[in-house]
């Protein structure tokens, strides 16, 4: 088993609009992930960025003028236990299961 580090992932926000992520493995650098926001298809449904920008940029929104939201606090909190469950899975090197950690966690409090 080998003890070297891995290289942290390099991630770059170009002028352009672009953001990209390369990770380095044996063979050198890989680019694993790019945003490219002339691409449509990169594009949420409220015009922003898969990123979320746009849901913020619409949440904020919604709370200055005092409309509701297309997306509600739970569908939130949802993504934010899928989220969570698999930030424990990287840290861990295990599967997650939502429901598990979720019990797991609420044992603690």
């Amino acid at each position: 088993m080998s003890t070297a580090r891995k290289a942290p992932p390099a991630s770059e926000y170009l002028q352009d609009g672009k953001r990209i992520v390369d990770l380095r493995d044996k063979d050198g650098w890989k680019r694993v992930w790019e945003f490219d926001p002339s691409k449509a298809e990169m594009m949420d449904v409220f015009g922003g960025a898969k990123d979320m920008h746009g849901q913020i940029s619409h949440f904020v929104e919604c709370v200055i003028e005092g409309k509701q939201p297309t997306t509600h606090g739970r569908e939130g909190i949802k993504a934010m236990q899928v989220i969570l469950a698999s930030t424990e899975a990287e840290k861990t090197g295990r599967v997650v299961n939502v429901k598990d950690y979720l019990a797991a966690r609420k044992a603690l409090t």
